[in-house]
């Protein structure tokens, strides 16, 4: 291993601190994290995991899954995992992996395109923009629920209902099941964001089974056959070359978009509005029209991204920027550090509303080709009017730093709580 690649004891073990969610200050600003290793250590091999801190290394994986596959093989981190689990723990974890392995984000093509052809049509450019007057008047009920007068944690009030009462209206949910659903939605983000710490497991398994449950439930008593008025209808009846989906696909796949289709946005709009109260003169700017929310939503995505983390495995032994990389080591692209290389935007640090105004820049915080982020456009429009909404019905946003907790994924960066005091 060369000086470039070394990982001494010290930096394994900050390492380790930093994907398992032990040090508090990284989950409240991994950026630190990042910089320390951009430079002297851009890709960092640990004997679980090659991490890959820079924008163009990240960026060249994305756009090779022949070498890099979004797929779990022999040898992965996964195994590692098990490897140091019980062998009951163990069995309860492989389940879990299972299923996030069901998902169409966890599949190379054709499975793939086999998976994401099923409900790629709930969510192309003019279905989504037709649901922009209903997205609009539940962003606007949820703020009249909102009292001025009192501390209100942004996130249960506004960051996370309005994602959930879209995604669960398309999918068919019922309202009182969104808290049950968005539970087991945080036990598969934690299991994930935590690189499967046992600790997590037996929450993420009954997410698992919960979910399954519920498909099974829903075929039995609501489901009528050859209707599709809504995705998980669509999923259950979808034939995919003439097949049907098979139960434990419907199952993942209904998960993936129950997390998926609330989680990321989740965080996109209460990372947003952080970033902007923490800088005011950025804030004015888009509140006096000196930038269009659309532009700034680009840099807030960049700046402090809800995405933090991707993840490939090697398929053949190759190398990233000339360090050796062994056939199946599972590959980490930190999302969030490749946002602040300096090397691709200037002055990183600073939010810059402006930034992506002339359109040659790009970020990947909804990643790259095939498996381009199917709900990027119904995530934009959420955050969009929410956003427009909040700023236009609160002249004044203070959040209470102090009393702000952070989720413990270092995957998919967000707060379980963030309490504000509005104004105006």
């Amino acid at each position: 291993m060369n000086d470039t690649t070394t990982a001494t004891a010290e930096i394994l073990q900050d390492v380790e601190d930093y994907l398992l969610g032990r040090r508090p200050d990284y989950l409240a600003s991994p950026y630190g994290f990042y910089a320390k290793y951009r430079e002297s250590q851009p890709v960092l091999r640990t004997p679980a995991i090659a991490l890959v801190f820079g924008f163009e290394h990240s960026r060249a994986v994305l756009r090779d899954p022949r070498t890099f596959s979004s797929r779990r093989r022999a040898g992965s981190r996964n195994d590692h995992a098990l490897a140091q689990m019980t062998p009951e723990l163990a069995i309860r974890a492989q389940h879990v992996l299972d299923f996030v392995d069901g998902w169409m984000l966890g599949q190379d093509d054709p499975n793939h395109a086999r998976l994401r052809k099923i409900v790629q049509r709930a969510f192309t450019p003019a279905r989504v923009n037709a649901l922009a007057d209903e997205i609009r008047v539940v962003s606007r009920q949820l703020l009249d629920q909102m009292d001025p007068s009192q501390t209100v944690d942004l996130i249960d009030c506004f960051a996370y209902q309005l994602p959930i009462i879209v995604i669960g209206r398309m999918l068919g949910l019922r309202p009182e099941e969104f808290p049950t659903l968005r539970e087991w939605s945080r036990a598969i983000a934690v299991f994930q964001g935590t690189e499967f710490q046992p600790s997590s497991v037996d929450a993420a398994h009954a997410a698992v089974e919960g979910f399954a449950a519920y498909v099974d439930d829903y075929v039995r008593t609501r489901h009528v056959a050859g209707v599709t008025d809504n995705l998980l209808d669509a999923l259950i009846e979808a034939e995919a070359d003439g097949e049907r989906l098979t139960t434990a696909e419907v199952v993942s796949n209904f998960g993936l978009l129950v997390f998926a289709g609330h989680e990321t946005t989740t965080n996109l709009i209460a990372n947003a509005v952080r970033s902007l109260v923490r800088n005011p003169e950025q804030f004015q700017l888009l509140r006096d029209g000196g930038v269009s929310i659309q532009i700034a939503l680009e840099e807030l995505l960049r700046y402090d991204s809800s995405v933090q983390a991707a993840h490939r495995v090697a398929t053949v032994d190759t190398e990233i920027g000339g360090v050796p990389i062994a056939k199946g080591t599972t590959v980490r692209l930190a999302i969030g550090s490749t946002h602040h290389d300096p090397r691709i935007f200037t002055d990183p640090d600073r939010l810059d509303l402006h930034r992506f105004e002339s359109g040659e820049l790009t970020h990947l915080g909804f990643g790259l080709g095939s498996h381009f982020c199917l709900g990027s456009i119904l995530a934009k429009l959420e955050a969009t009017i929410g956003l427009e909404d909040l700023f236009a019905r609160f002249a004044a946003i203070e959040v209470l730093e102090e009393d702000v907790t952070w989720s413990e994924s270092t995957t998919n960066r967000g707060m379980e709580r963030m309490p504000v005091r509005l104004s105006g």
